[in-house]
């Protein structure tokens, strides 16, 4: 072939490369479901008992490790069969059996999101008589923090180092090694090449090892976490199955675990090709499809988390993650690989380390500021669109791991920053230079810079580490965007019943009313609100709703510490006295 096609070809592949990062953007798109509705209403006083009990989701849940169980209050199941998903996949339902007696009933229910994260929660409802039983709780798949095991977080922390590893190690030989190599002022003795060829490729295969068994690892975790098993229960052909076949998060895993499995055939091809030192330059188009189809990889992994939630602009934020998580494996990936570089040539004399090193470190620099660039303004955008408030960083868990993150990272920019503003130009005039100087110049400038790099490398590590514990918590958009959507029909109307953000502090209650037919009512004559701490005996507030132009009533209530806490609605008829009053229980985390 040709110089010149070769080229041609090359710059094909360089364009797929990007290409890669975006294709795809609107497959399957994972989320955390959320519970919008229930029929019978948490907390209804009903006159006879449902047909059956509807839970109603945002979003299409998976088909797969459901379920819905009403007990009656010796803890009997009163309901018959199995849950029923409609086709749409957001209506979970399950009958009840016929000539259910008068009393008070609990419905606990379980439902698999599409990144396979289990929610779950409990709410009751009585018929023939008074409900005194709390609204609807959240379980703590739901209400709580999913904060990872420690074997979970292990396994899902070694999972993203050999990610960056394995997919950092294509493109640190295709852009950097090779070229430097093929350098026509360099002449590189075949033992010193050896040796770099001997590390590299031994790094590069333990990483791809590493990557295959722990993505074997997190869908066993996954398994059990949606099955209710343990990780030994959940090794189970049926579980494994089930979760592969009829879960988007297990379509996702296979089609990441197939791009694996393929780019590693393509590094052990190149292998096999590099066993010469004049061998370097063939078929380095095999380092550069690998990398293209590690960036496919590193969608997969987009695709389960949180960017994938967004329920607005979901293409942007799942490739706004996928380009974060590539620069990050081009950056931190590349740092290591460059790590090893250096130990490789510790034995090469020190005017060749220093040629050497001397090509690697500026383009490694030049490589390394665009991937800054890119981490620093998909970062943003990401921080952006999960964080709603300042005090979200200080008020949720998730903001605080954030933080912690963003701590890490300014140090890592720093270091980034000394690397390319300070060692990079002086190495380049310690090069130019001639004679005994040049060489001492190099020698320094190598020494100051090898402790930077190490240290750049573990704070690559440390963050990667609380970029797993990010992955499990919920988003604080979505902790602090309100509690859950209350409904009573324990008057002659529909009462709905919001409390945003449902936080300590000052939130607003918003009460929509609405008549038999679903209709909005808005020519009310009062609308009360009794608020009050049901855990403590504190003062209670009585606050009086304002009607808005959307025909809904709000009012500012301070909900002053965590707890249970009750909002009797108080409703008045235009033209009476008479007040009909819902009760409603909330919890503020």
């Amino acid at each position: 072939m040709k110089r010149s096609s070769f080229l041609s070809v090359q710059r094909s592949v360089q364009t797929f490369i990007i290409g890669a990062i975006l294709m795809g953007v609107t497959a399957g798109l994972l989320g955390h479901a959320q519970l919008l509705q229930t029929v019978p209403p948490a907390n209804a006083r009903l006159e006879q008992a449902p047909p059956r009990v509807q839970l109603f989701f945002n979003e299409g849940i998976e088909p797969i490790f459901n379920g819905v169980v009403v007990l009656n209050r010796n803890g009997l199941p009163v309901h018959s069969g199995e849950a029923n998903l409609s086709r749409n996949r957001q209506e979970l339902s399950v009958e009840i059996k016929d000539n259910v007696p008068n009393g008070i009933y609990t419905v606990s229910w379980r439902a698999t999101s599409s990144d396979g994260h289990q929610i779950g929660g409990n709410f009751g409802f009585s018929v023939g008589e008074e409900f005194q039983a709390s609204g609807m709780v959240a379980g703590p798949s739901e209400g709580g923090e999913n904060w990872p095991t420690f074997p979970m977080a292990a396994n899902r922390w070694l999972y993203f180092l050999a990610s960056m590893m394995f997919v950092g190690g294509f493109t640190f030989g295709a852009l950097i090694l090779v070229p430097v190599i093929k350098h026509p002022t360099l002449e590189i003795p075949p033992e010193v090449l050896t040796g770099m060829r001997r590390l590299f490729f031994r790094f590069f295969s333990w990483s791809w090892i590493v990557l295959l068994v722990t993505a074997i690892f997190n869908l066993l975790f996954k398994a059990a976490a949606m099955a209710d098993s343990t990780l030994l229960g959940a090794a189970n052909r049926d579980i494994l199955a089930a979760v592969i076949s009829f879960s988007q998060y297990g379509r996702m895993w296979a089609a990441g675990m197939v791009l694996i499995l393929v780019s590693g055939i393509l590094f052990w091809l190149y292998r096999r090709i590099w066993t010469a030192p004049q061998d370097i330059s063939k078929s380095t188009i095999l380092l550069y499809l690998g990398a293209a189809l590690g960036a496919l990889m590193l969608f997969t992994v987009s695709n389960s988390g949180h960017a994938a939630a967004e329920t607005e602009w979901r293409a942007l934020a799942l490739g706004t993650d996928a380009l974060h998580l590539m620069a990050t494996a081009i950056w931190v990936g590349g740092l290591v690989y460059l790590v090893l570089l250096m130990r490789s040539l510790s034995a090469a004399e020190p005017v060749l380390r220093g040629q050497i090193l001397g090509e690697v470190i500026p383009r490694f620099s030049r490589i390394a500021q665009f991937s800054v660039i890119t981490i620093v303004l998909t970062g943003l955008y990401t921080t952006w669109i999960h964080m709603p408030s300042w005090s979200a960083f200080v008020t949720t868990w998730y903001g605080w791991t954030l933080l912690t993150k963003l701590f890490l990272v300014l140090p890592l920019l720093g270091i980034g920053a000394m690397n390319l503003l300070v060692i990079k130009p002086q190495l380049r005039k310690s090069l130019i230079e001639q004679g005994e100087k040049a060489l001492e110049a190099t020698s320094a400038v190598l020494k100051r810079f090898r402790p930077l790099i190490k240290a750049e490398v573990a704070l690559g590590a440390a963050i990667l580490l609380v970029v797993t514990v990010l992955t499990n918590l919920s988003p604080a958009a979505t902790a602090t965007s309100g509690g859950p959507t209350m409904v009573s029909n324990s008057t002659d109307f529909e009462i709905i019943l919001e409390i945003e953000p449902n936080q300590i502090g000052h939130n607003m209650v918003l009460v929509h009313v609405k008549d038999q037919e679903g209709n909005p009512v808005s020519n009310l004559g009062s609308v009360l609100l009794d608020v009050m701490m049901t855990d403590m005996d504190m003062p209670w507030q009585r606050l009086e709703a304002s009607l808005r132009p959307d025909g809904s009533y709000e009012a500012e209530a301070v909900l002053g510490m965590a707890g249970n806490w009750r909002v009797n609605v108080r409703v008045t008829e235009e033209g009476s006295s008479e007040q009909q009053t819902a009760i409603f229980d909330d919890y503020i985390p």
